[in-house]
């Protein structure tokens, strides 16, 4: 179990990125008048959003918290029945790594106020929160006083190996089978060219009219 208030916000994401996908707790308030949506996020094929709530912890820290999946189809607004509860709560979660935008994808205004992001981007939500953000947000999984049916909380994400473990083994059973039988095709087949090769040579050494085999020269008879 992480302790939230033990992390530096300071701290970069290559120094927290070890404490990704564990357990940790926090207590805090929300701050809904900094919370963003993070849209063109699906659950169970329905298109939708996440809800980004910061929580302002003891330390005047805040931590992003990722509250859950609500339905859009299409530009994402926060229902009434989604709102972020008032006053102290405790929450308990797992800390994952912000997002950062590669060579491709959507992008947001570098400036201004933003209600909706393309990612859960934490610098640039930064820009828009007073408190410091710890480098690492909380994917909600449960909370007191509890939440309601909306935002749906995410589920944690598959940690084991599924198919590739499989598919590496078969490819490496492949491999050792290439490795150890080629060599014995090529023996095989050698073998088998030197044994054709031979049966050609004795062959050809029964037909009659070659040296020292068939009839009696036909001179010798006088």
């Amino acid at each position: 179990m992480v302790d939230v208030a033990q992390l530096d916000p300071a701290a970069d994401v290559a120094d927290v990125a070890g404490l990704e996908w564990r357990t940790a707790e926090a207590r805090g308030t929300y701050l809904p008048e900094d919370e963003v949506l993070v849209r063109s996020r699906s659950f169970d094929g329905a298109p939708g959003a996440w809800v980004l709530t910061p929580l302002r912890t003891a330390e005047g820290v805040a931590l992003v918290v990722n509250r859950g999946w609500i339905p859009a189809a299409g530009p994402p607004t926060l229902p009434p029945e989604a709102e972020a509860p008032l006053g102290e709560v405790a929450v308990r979660g797992l800390l994952v790594e912000g997002d950062v935008r590669g060579r491709f994808g959507p992008t947001d205004p570098a400036e201004g106020h933003l209600y909706t992001l393309a990612r859960a981007d934490l610098g640039r939500l930064q820009q828009q929160v007073d408190e410091d953000l710890y480098p690492l947000y909380l994917q909600l999984q449960q909370q007191a006083p509890p939440t309601g049916d909306v935002p749906f909380p995410l589920p944690p994400p598959d940690r084991d190996e599924g198919p590739h473990l499989s598919y590496a083994g078969q490819w490496f059973l492949f491999t050792l089978i290439a490795l150890v039988g080629y060599p014995i095709l090529i023996r095989r087949s050698a073998r088998q060219r030197g044994l054709a090769a031979r049966e050609r040579r004795a062959a050809a050494g029964r037909e009659p009219g070659h040296p020292g085999e068939g009839p009696a020269d036909l001179g010798s008879g006088r």
